[in-house]
């Protein structure tokens, strides 16, 4: 690849996906929310945000940019720092009712992040 910019992006990116993949389909499996999901979620969001911060950058170096994937890119950014913050305060509380249905919050945040992972390959 020509563009280590590019490459590195792309590779943070996809471990950002890894992360909250696993962290999200194994919580919604064993039906609770569990302190290593939330670990998950965590280094799902921080590296969506150094790829995220690094694919700002190449864009004002392009001038390229794209509003759909720009705004659910934010949006889905957005809810998975407001998810993991969720998750932080639903583990500290350790009500066990909570921890049984926070997984239906997650899969929601899972599917519009989903939205710009999948539509960044294509907008090129």
């Amino acid at each position: 690849m020509e563009n280590p910019l590019l490459f590195s992006s792309l590779t943070i990116i996809s471990l950002a996906m890894i992360f909250y993949t696993v962290g999200v389909w194994s919580e919604w499996y064993v039906k609770q929310l569990r302190p290593w999901h939330v670990v998950c979620f965590s280094s799902g969001v921080v590296t969506d945000t150094i790829g995220t911060g690094i694919m700002m950058y190449m864009g004002q170096m392009t001038n390229f940019h794209d509003t759909f994937h720009l705004v659910t890119g934010w949006l889905a950014l957005i809810l998975m720092i407001i998810h993991a913050a969720w998750a932080i305060r639903t583990i500290r509380r350790g009500r066990e009712h909570e921890l049984q249905v926070f997984n239906r919050f997650s899969i929601f945040v899972w599917c519009v992040w989903m939205i710009p992972y999948c539509t960044g390959g294509m907008i090129r």
